[in-house]
């Protein structure tokens, strides 16, 4: 089961773990995972996308990730949230910018979810055009922080997008266009409505209406990303390799840290791995720890820096 913010949002927010049908009020998390689906139907389209491959009742997200270590997971200290987004029609028109906005109030500026703990490491997961919404996120995010904030209430809000920003340590791409102005993007819009599972997407539709300005859109959207996110944040990339929707290079093309295709695997499959050997579980699963790993050794290293104490001349 979930819990999710009101239906009547464009992107209701659900929690798949810890359970929220049994809340613990012990359960404390240092990470927090956060997925977003591509193009669907209906409002379940979380529970369609990141699941196991053959085994459309195993959310790998839900019920794989909090395993513990031995088990070859994440351990239970851990929340996980999806986003939602296709129930609403109010949201098949929306620009780019509307998107990151929408984003911003249902998640980052909603304090249910404390994403402004500064205590935590945030991770971002995509797959196809939720790796888009991820990127509008992103430049809102920034552009927030940026921006002169002249309320109380806009500097509250302000403060917390900062902490967001700061806090989102790792992105993880899966069959995401990065390109525009060219034929890929619109290419993209029409195998992507070639797929059973996304036909009549209400959000697609209403793409493939506007694709030329959307193209625009998204080379602005591009080089806006770049700008908007720090140096440092590991930007990963996993690419289908069979029945290809997304090219190798629109795919690779803001992976910083790594790149990796899977032959075997189509659009909708790069996401669904057969089981916890697959490449595309395994990468995730080493992309996040990698991640980990880097802020432990981060605090190693403030821990062991020598103090510094000031040298008086008394003489």
């Amino acid at each position: 089961m979930s819990s999710s913010s009101s239906a009547g949002v464009i992107y209701p927010v659900h929690q798949l773990h810890p359970d929220p049908e049994y809340p613990n009020p012990d359960h404390r998390h240092d990470l927090t995972l956060i997925f977003f689906h591509g193009f669907s139907k209906g409002t379940d389209a979380w529970e369609q996308t990141w699941i196991q491959r053959g085994n459309p009742f195993v959310c790998w997200p839900r019920n794989w990730l909090y395993k513990d270590e031995e088990e070859e997971g994440l351990g239970d200290n851990i929340l996980v949230l999806s986003i939602s987004f296709d129930g609403n029609p109010r949201g098949a028109h929306e620009s780019v910018e509307e998107i990151g906005k929408n984003l911003l109030q249902s998640l980052v500026n909603n304090p249910k979810w404390q994403l402004h703990q500064g205590s935590q490491q945030i991770v971002l997961v995509g797959h196809s055009f939720g790796g888009l919404v991820i990127k509008s996120l992103m430049v809102e995010v920034d552009k927030a922080v940026k921006e002169r904030a002249l309320s109380t209430i806009e500097k509250k809000k302000q403060a917390r997008c900062k902490a967001f920003q700061e806090n989102v340590k790792g992105i993880m791409f899966y069959a995401v266009p990065h390109t525009g102005i060219d034929t890929d993007f619109k290419t993209y819009l029409t195998g992507c409505n070639n797929i059973p599972y996304s036909h009549n997407s209400e959000r697609l539709t209403g793409l493939m209406r506007v694709a030329d300005a959307f193209n625009r859109q998204m080379v602005d959207l591009s080089t806006d990303f770049e700008f908007s996110v720090p140096e440092d944040i590991n930007l990963y990339a996993i690419v289908e390799g069979r029945e290809v929707l997304v090219p190798e290079a629109s795919a690779r093309k803001l992976a910083r840290n790594n790149f990796y295709k899977i032959e075997d695997d189509n659009h909708m499959q790069v996401c669904q791995p057969v089981d916890k050997s697959h490449p595309s579980y395994e990468i995730f699963l080493q992309f996040v720890r990698d991640i980990r790993n880097k802020s432990q050794q981060v605090e190693t290293n403030e821990q062991v820096q020598p103090r510094v104490l000031c040298n008086l001349d008394v003489s």
